[in-house]
């Protein structure tokens, strides 16, 4: 038990100082902390899935380490046994056949308590093959300072990272989602906003959501690369080499920069299927919808369907009338057509 003391003291209506008596109370302290489990996070916080094999991440505090945990679609457990709990390796669950919102509770307990029964949600969708570029990598973001220095890819949740920023003109392997090879990409000079060389501290960030209950988890949401404009036009250019087809493009925008000229309608999105760099441009411009801005964008794509004889060029065009602005892209989808 501890017993806490207190007294006041002040001055009195003729002016005399006076002091209150002494009081007390008490309260059992007891430092252990019961185990609690406050979030289970499937496939890094992904809204969807197309693979009934899925990672799951445990939200534990308490004052012991946890010793087991148990998993089921099942909000009663039922029929679910304790599995010893190993910090070193990863936690893995398999959802029940058919598509449509799954919902996977989880326990967990060490030598004293047992936690609440608490749930997360991710859809198990019918597989669509894709490819996911992910653009504001840098070489310091990976644990070896090298594996990001070109393309990287991310299984879960299938994305290509691409190393995007100044002199990075190199042409890079690209994966479609079911870790097949899907063609190149080249980025010409551009700007980045990665992490550990701290560019994305610097004001040019993409929105998060705080949770990853976006599209994607907030790591991909934040980097972006960007075009530049401090005078007069600007562009931000790539080039991917895919297979000839009809294709669905979703292009992700978004920053938190607050020059009053950073908006959406100030910088054209573009696709050049044919006569790049000529006059004869085949150009497909995205459409931004009423509304549109990327400046704290979380959720908002912008779509083209487009068909394409083996390269297409995404670019950005910074428009005069954004001066010391920039017009970011953070992620790319392409999406074959049947």
């Amino acid at each position: 038990m501890k017993t806490v003391y207190g007294q006041v003291k002040g001055v009195d209506n003729s002016g005399t100082a006076v002091e209150s008596a002494v009081k007390a109370d008490t309260i059992r302290y007891n430092k252990y902390r019961p185990i609690s489990l406050s979030a289970v996070i499937i496939n890094a916080g992904a809204s969807e899935t197309s693979n009934r094999e899925v990672l799951i991440a445990l939200d534990i505090s308490g004052t012991n380490a946890p010793t087991h945990y148990r998993l089921s679609e099942s909000g009663t457990m039922a029929g679910a046994g304790w599995v010893e709990y190993d910090a070193s390796q990863a936690i893995t669950f398999t959802l029940s056949s058919g598509t449509g919102l799954k919902t996977v509770y989880a326990q967990v307990k060490d030598s004293k308590s047992e936690s609440s029964i608490i749930s997360g949600n991710i859809s198990l969708v019918v597989f669509t093959k894709k490819l996911l570029l992910s653009f504001g990598w840098h070489p310091k973001d990976s644990d070896d300072g090298v594996s990001y220095k070109y393309v990287s890819f991310d299984e879960l949740p299938g994305v290509n990272r691409a190393r995007i920023g100044i002199g990075a003109n190199e042409r890079q392997n690209m994966l479609w989602n079911d870790m097949s090879a899907a063609g190149y990409l080249t980025v010409f000079g551009t700007y980045a906003v990665a992490v550990n060389n701290n560019l994305v501290e610097n004001g040019n960030q993409g929105a998060v959501t705080g949770n990853n209950s976006g599209d994607y988890p907030d790591e991909y949401l934040k980097r972006c690369s960007y075009n530049a404009t401090y005078w007069g036009d600007g562009k931000w250019i790539s080039k991917l080499e895919i297979p000839a087809g009809n294709y669905r493009f979703r292009l992700f925008a978004s920053t938190i920069a607050t020059n009053k000229n950073t908006e959406g309608k100030q910088a054209r999105y573009e696709l050049v299927t044919a006569g790049y760099g000529t006059d004869s441009e085949t150009v497909h411009e995205f459409p931004q919808p009423d509304g549109y801005d990327f400046r704290n964008n979380t959720g908002r794509w912008l779509e083209k369907e487009v068909t394409i004889t083996g390269e297409v060029y995404v670019r950005i065009v910074g428009l005069a009338t954004c001066n010391n602005a920039i017009q970011p892209i953070n992620m790319l989808e392409v999406i074959p057509k049947e």
